[in-house]
């Protein structure tokens, strides 16, 4: 999967991105973004990223639909950046990027 971050202000902390594929958390990936390389102090307004994640699932994850979020969060205290979507705050501060069903 490919996220892509755009800054509207430089971050004054060097956020993590988190992906989570939701249901005790089945699966996650939180790390610096764009695979380490790109902290986020470093972005500048209106530059675009891009953040590969690879999620490997376990074979017992039970069959269902689990809810996929992403975000970004301080790593010192855990807090997530404030999210919002068309001018609307998001809960929890994440994105929905989608569901993915487990047949």
């Amino acid at each position: 999967m490919v996220l892509y971050w755009q800054a509207k202000a430089v971050p004054d902390i060097n956020y993590f991105s988190f992906v989570h594929l939701v249901g005790e958390i089945a699966a996650q990936q939180s790390f610096v973004p764009v695979g380490g390389l790109w902290p986020s102090r470093r972005w500048r307004v209106g530059e675009v990223l891009t953040d590969t994640y690879t999620f490997t699932l376990s074979p017992d994850l039970p069959v269902g639909t689990y809810p996929l979020i992403a975000g970004l969060f301080d790593p010192e205290t855990g807090e997530r950046s404030l999210v919002s979507q068309n001018g609307q705050p998001q809960e929890h501060n994440q994105f929905i990027l989608g569901t993915i069903t487990l047949p």
